[in-house]
């Protein structure tokens, strides 16, 4: 997905990449240490501007470390160091680096973090970064840090607590919708914000003028406003959905990539089942969806209904306001239109068109004609449809 992304223009991002910029380079003096999370929905441009960052850190005359994170648990001790060391030692053409490099890999390789050695290890880990650097300004970058080991946790907290008298900025990307419950990232970053150094910033999608100039440079001209307007209410501004989308439009493809597809059923399948049955509600239903109506169609108790909802919204798949839930990206609707039977999308629709004829007070006529005709009751649909 990040290949695909890179290919595309970076557009909205000029005030992050400043901020970025500032805090980990610019404004630290020598033996500093500073630190930035990007937190975010999956495609929301992270890895992009990770990228784009390290590269201008990189030219600035920073040391910049690439490495990422993988879901393996801890099988794998200080792994995203062990590979942003590798790829550097790959491209080192300094024979005392070089040297500090296998030196330090070699710690890796020798030490195995336990309960008792831990800070031995950390200490002797930062001493041999300390000669990486070899006195240049060291910027770690780390992707997918959701998936961070415990060893790599603590040496995050021992190295930006100043404790490896090293010249340090951290820059690394966390998927916002992973950081639910007891994961053990929620706690480490709880004691990282209590540093004046270290800031967390959640990346929000793009805004609609910077949507519509990258589907522009993506299809190579304006989008008709029609095709704007819906490209903006499929996308909610994701810039990974907006240059897909686009560049079907561009390529003549109809329908939904698989691509995009997999990745928003990926989200709602991580979803316990009370908030995967509040996402199918919504999206079968007309927005906004009040919360009274949600009840009523998917039939949990008031409590599972608001931990439900609340998941949803944490997942970054729904959006909570006064007048009711809408989708993040009405995309969603598009893609989980094929996964329910039509039976079961019939049930919803009827569910539906039942509690909007049973509702006191003014009749929404057009949502119930609406729902009454994809629950197969024409004849029930005509009536409000006339009025």
């Amino acid at each position: 997905m990040a290949s695909e992304v890179d290919t595309a223009p970076l557009v909205g991002r000029t005030g992050t990449m400043a901020t970025l910029r500032s805090a980990l380079y610019d404004d630290l003096r020598p033996g500093q240490t500073g630190a930035v999370f990007l937190t975010g929905e999956s495609g929301v441009g992270k890895t992009r501007l990770l990228n784009e960052v390290g590269e201008q850190l990189r030219e600035a005359g920073a040391l910049v470390l690439t490495g990422a994170c993988l879901d393996i648990g801890d099988a794998s001790p200080l792994h995203p160091v062990r590979q942003a060391l590798r790829r550097l030692d790959a491209e080192q053409d300094q024979a005392r680096t070089a040297s500090a490099i296998r030196g330090l890999l070699q710690v890796f390789d020798e030490e195995t973090p336990g309960p008792d050695g831990a800070g031995a290890l950390l200490e002797r880990v930062a001493q041999g970064l300390h000669l990486v650097a070899g006195g240049r300004p060291l910027v770690l970058v780390l992707d997918d840090l959701q998936w961070v080991d415990r060893s790599t946790r603590q040496l995050l907290l021992y190295l930006l607590a100043g404790l490896g008298d090293l010249q340090l900025s951290v820059l690394a990307a966390i998927r916002a919708e992973s950081l639910r419950g007891a994961h053990p990232l929620r706690r480490v970053l709880t004691e990282l914000r209590r540093l004046r150094s270290v800031r967390v910033i959640d990346l929000l999608p793009l805004d609609r003028a910077a949507t519509d100039e990258l589907a522009a440079t993506v299809v190579g001209a304006p989008l008709p406003p029609e095709a704007a307007d819906q490209l903006w209410q499929r996308s909610g501004g994701n810039p990974f959905v907006a240059e897909e989308l686009a560049r079907d439009r561009r390529d003549g493809r109809d329908g939904i990539s698989d691509t995009v597809r997999e990745v928003f059923l990926d989200r709602v399948d991580a979803l316990p089942q009370p908030a995967h049955a509040v996402v199918h509600a919504v999206a079968v239903g007309v927005e906004p969806v009040a919360h009274w109506l949600l009840a009523q169609v998917v039939r949990l108790p008031e409590e599972d209904l608001l931990d439900a909802v609340r998941e949803a919204v944490a997942h970054r798949l729904l959006v909570g306001a006064d007048d009711g839930y809408r989708l993040r990206h009405r995309l969603v609707a598009e893609v989980l239109a094929g996964e329910l039977l039509p039976a079961e999308r019939a049930a919803l629709h009827r569910r539906f068109a039942e509690a909007l004829t049973a509702a006191p007070g003014e009749l929404h006529q057009a949502r119930l004609a609406h729902h009454w005709r994809h629950a197969g009751e024409p004849a029930r649909a005509l009536p409000a449809a006339m009025a």
